[in-house]
């Protein structure tokens, strides 16, 4: 997370905050404090291969990720640098969010891995036909129907 100094208060908030009443960050707190991992003792963790597939994709490590609206206020590329990043660390997989500052077209043209769009529905029907149709196209450019 950026330092707080560079941050706008306002911004700050929406990034350090968590959604409404806070009630589910407040319970995951408490529970990340109460879990515990099983030390595995004397155990041979040398050939351990974590990789994995996701929707017929490779993944390095079994990371996504997550779709976060409103990167463009802390850093100018926003969702384009995410999926840069997630490109970088490839196999990853970036989940890409519909609250983004970028178009389907410049998240698709930033990086060749794949993504994932996740959809607020928020239009009409049309408005989220063309959204998932050219979500779906290649490199994220619409297609004739």
């Amino acid at each position: 997370m950026p330092p707080r100094a560079n941050l706008a208060d306002d911004i700050w908030d929406y990034v350090a905050g968590a959604a409404e009443t806070e009630t589910t960050a407040r319970r995951n707190a408490s529970r990340s404090t109460r879990s515990r991992s099983r030390r595995g003792v004397l155990r041979d963790v040398s050939n351990v291969d974590p990789s994995g597939t996701l929707l017929g994709h490779p993944l390095r490590i079994p990371i996504v990720l997550a779709p976060l609206g409103g990167l463009e206020l802390i850093t100018p590329d926003g969702a384009v640098a995410q999926v840069r990043a997630a490109e970088r660390l490839r196999p990853l997989i970036a989940s890409v969010s519909s609250g983004r500052g970028a178009s389907l077209e410049e998240v698709a043209m930033a990086a060749a891995g794949p993504k994932i769009s996740q959809l607020y529905i928020r239009g009409d029907a049309a408005w989220t036909d063309e959204l998932v149709d050219r979500a779906q196209s290649p490199r994220g450019t619409r297609r004739s129907r």
